[in-house]
């Protein structure tokens, strides 16, 4: 990820959120900065790891991973979603055709959302319940290439 969008994202979701923003303790011990926050949940996000993995190697305990996650991602919507989420345009569609054709996929959008797969701890088939996902395999998988919505 570029450093210039990190910092975007850390200074809206701090701005956003004040749960990102370094607390004291009832002792007065500093706890984790907010860049300590955003990274636990982009680490949980980007590469699979776990809450649990996360109090390993980062001393945040369980619970709060999870908890620094939920915040982040309804931050990330709030912010992001009206520009970022959304149902793609024609255009957006033509695209991913054009690159699944490269790709030696022709006709065919999201192949992910065409399997279900499953790496050890972790479902991609939870894609297959996102409403704009549906929509693609709705419209597409009919068609004659190579996916099934069944």
């Amino acid at each position: 990820m570029p450093r210039a969008l990190f910092d975007e994202i850390h200074e809206r979701v701090t701005r956003f959120d004040e749960y990102f923003l370094q607390n004291k303790d009832a002792l007065g011990v500093p706890g984790f900065t907010s860049l300590q926050k955003v990274v636990c949940a982009l680490r949980m996000l980007i590469s699979g790891d776990s809450a649990h993995e996360l109090d390993d190697k980062f001393r945040l305990a369980e619970s709060t991973a999870i908890e620094n996650l939920h915040r982040f991602c309804t931050a990330i919507i709030d912010i992001y979603g009206d520009e970022a989420i959304r149902s793609p345009s024609v255009d957006d569609l033509d695209h991913l055709l054009d690159e699944g054709w490269k790709a030696g996929w022709p006709g065919c959008i999201g192949s992910l959302d065409c399997l279900l797969v499953k790496w050890k701890n972790r479902r991609i088939d939870a894609m297959l319940s996102l409403e704009v996902n549906n929509e693609i395999v709705e419209d597409h998988a009919s068609l004659d290439n190579g996916c099934s919505t069944s």
